[in-house]
């Protein structure tokens, strides 16, 4: 039996768990359909379990990590939704898929998917989400590490590199020189 190993930590105070930035077997456990309470929209939560290439990942407590995303319901060309259906399914979606039969389809399925620190805009750590456009089908996944030179690592997408705030552009020492 492979060994598990922990590459996740929980932090206390509601904070967002922390994982290891890195390519992960995402398979999907749940979806749950909620709707928010203050403007009544409904939202997806998709509950992953995450698998490092050891076995699932394990949360603080020893239990395996329920690795959550949030999306919209909609699964047209630029939602969210849609690139996590097709890594799950395998394929792209066409105009004959349903949205109704779609759950059941994907409910159980893997994928690949690239785990990254999410930096909030004052500067401060946010969690660890997926990386935009890096959902992976396990074909196409197998298919690029089998093409990949030896030693180099795959990767669908660049690493996300963490924004800077503006420099502040001071205060004109003269009123002369304010622009108006």
């Amino acid at each position: 039996m492979a060994e598990r190993t922990v590459a996740v930590t929980f932090k206390t105070g509601g904070e967002a768990p922390y994982v290891e930035e890195g390519w992960y077997k995402a398979t999907l456990n749940q979806l749950e359909e909620r709707t928010a309470k203050e403007a009544g929209n409904v939202y997806v939560t998709w509950h992953f379990g995450l698998d490092g290439g050891g076995g699932p990942l394990l949360d603080g407590r020893g239990f395996d990590l329920d690795f959550w995303v949030f999306t919209s319901q909609s699964i047209g060309p630029k939602s969210n939704a849609r690139p996590i259906v097709e890594a799950l399914l395998g394929r792209s979606l066409t105009n004959d898929d349903s949205g109704e039969d779609l759950p059941e389809l994907v409910l159980n399925q893997s994928c690949y998917v690239k785990i990254a620190d999410f930096y909030r805009d004052d500067g401060e750590f946010g969690g660890s989400r997926p990386v935009k456009g890096s959902w992976t089908s396990i074909a196409k996944w197998e298919a690029q590490q089998r093409t990949a030179p030896r030693g180099r690592p795959v990767a669908a997408t660049a690493p996300p590199t963490r924004r800077q705030p503006a420099p502040s552009p001071g205060e004109p020492e003269e009123l002369e020189a304010i622009p108006f």
